[in-house]
């Protein structure tokens, strides 16, 4: 038996494949509420939302750029719209460039800085204000992939 997230609401980024939609099935199987953000792949997000409803959850698709503020600010606000609450923040999406250093250009680099490191920065900081302003000092917002990922949700969700 795993943690009951029931009656939370959480928003992944970068949830539309891979370790994000993974933790997004593994949040509704716990009972949380579920936002799937996505930058430039609609239908993938679209499908896992359909696929989670189909499973019992509850789950939308939510656009949003996280390197952008504005984005990442709507982002929050759409999901508090939607649901009244949010709980939970995994910070997921990132960018991988596979160059070697010597060939990447500096607008390589500056992607997946923007992304990777401003992304997580947006959205760590907009979690804690959404979660301050529902007058909360708790909230749990994540960042992390890869290894981290599969870590986490082992010890969140084991026996």
């Amino acid at each position: 038996m795993g943690r009951d997230l029931s009656g939370q609401v959480a928003l992944i980024t970068g949830a539309s494949s891979g370790i994000g939609l993974g933790i997004a099935h593994a949040l509704t199987e716990a009972g949380a509420t579920v936002g799937i953000n996505y930058h430039t792949h609609a239908g993938s997000a679209e499908q896992a939302a359909s696929e989670i409803a189909a499973a019992g959850g509850n789950a939308h698709a939510l656009p949003g750029d996280v390197s952008s503020e504005a984005a990442v600010i709507g982002l929050m606000d759409a999901a508090i719209a939607a649901w009244g609450t949010l709980d939970v923040v995994v910070v997921n999406a990132g960018a991988q460039q596979d160059s070697p250093t010597g060939d990447m250009t500096l607008d390589q680099w500056n992607s997946v800085i923007g992304l990777d490191l401003t992304g997580g920065f947006l959205c760590g900081r907009e979690a804690i204000r959404r979660f301050r302003l529902q007058g909360r000092r708790d909230g749990d917002c994540r960042k992390f992939g890869g290894a981290a990922a599969n870590w986490l949700f082992s010890r969140l969700f084991s026996g």
